[in-house]
């Protein structure tokens, strides 16, 4: 009996160490479930960063609908012209997941709770990638719904969507970076009603200002390139850039990111 007894607390020894050892060997999934539960969880947070995912689409689609646009469009001309209309949708998708509040106020909503994030064993960079997960899975969906209604009304391809809502995803993440960037600078972090770290948070204005302020730069460029060079080769260059910027705003945000985040007090 005592060896029967003594296999099986082992066996269940090893079975709790093996539970706590994979908890702890994946910080990075413990911040992201965490970010994302509390988003789900807090009725205030869902509505700012869910609900836009949810209502953008449903607006597109039902006034569209209701008011006979999708008749009165010429298709012709979308599906003659589908790089033009790849660009225009992509543009429309980067706008959209640019002003989402997900990462702007990431560290804000965790209020008084934010000791937790500062005791996880968690490298930076994973800090850093648990967030965006977040931000870019919440976008990802925004942008597939958006996909349907877009389908829907004018019957673009399948091709030229998946396009734009890649290029979409690329050229908002510097916008990404920016807002993360921000709300690690000077959280929000000392509010009794969680509205405040959204609704009454200077860091969602600020990350909104100057993410306009980039995508009116790129709108602009895109159209001087598109009436220089031509839908093909613009495509070609706008993407180009996207990943370049990507890439630049991800090496200035995390060389940053360190100092910032140590400097988070309670």
């Amino acid at each position: 009996i005592k060896s029967i007894l003594k296999s099986s607390f082992i066996s269940t020894g090893k079975k709790r160490s093996k539970m706590i050892s994979e908890k702890i060997s994946s910080p990075l999934t413990a911040i992201f479930k965490n970010d994302l539960r509390m988003i789900l969880r807090t009725p205030i947070y869902m509505y700012n960063c869910i609900g836009f995912v949810i209502l953008i689409p449903i607006v597109l689609l039902v006034s569209t609908v209701a008011s006979g646009l999708n008749n009165q469009m010429d298709l012709s001309a979308v599906n003659n012209h589908k790089l033009t209309s790849m660009l225009i949708v992509a543009a429309a998708y980067t706008f959209f997941v640019s002003l989402s509040p997900i990462l702007s106020t990431t560290f804000s909503r965790e209020g008084r709770s934010f000791w937790i994030s500062k005791t996880i064993p968690a490298t930076y960079n994973e800090q850093i990638n648990a967030r965006l997960l977040s931000h870019i899975l919440l976008n990802a969906i925004l942008l597939a719904l958006c996909s349907i209604s877009v389908y829907i009304v004018t019957k673009m391809s399948f091709i030229v969507l998946l396009s734009a809502f890649i290029l979409g995803l690329i050229a908002s993440m510097p916008c990404a970076f920016i807002s993360l960037i921000m709300d690690a600078r000077k959280p929000l972090l000392m509010w009794d009603n969680p509205q405040r770290a959204v609704k009454q948070n200077m860091n969602v204005v600020i990350s909104m200002l100057i993410c306009m302020a980039y995508m009116l730069i790129f709108a602009i460029v895109g159209f001087i390139l598109v009436r220089l060079l031509g839908a093909n080769t613009a495509a070609v260059i706008i993407f180009i850039l996207s990943v370049l910027f990507t890439v630049l705003s991800d090496r200035i945000a995390r060389s940053k990111f360190e100092k910032l985040f140590l400097q988070i007090e309670i």
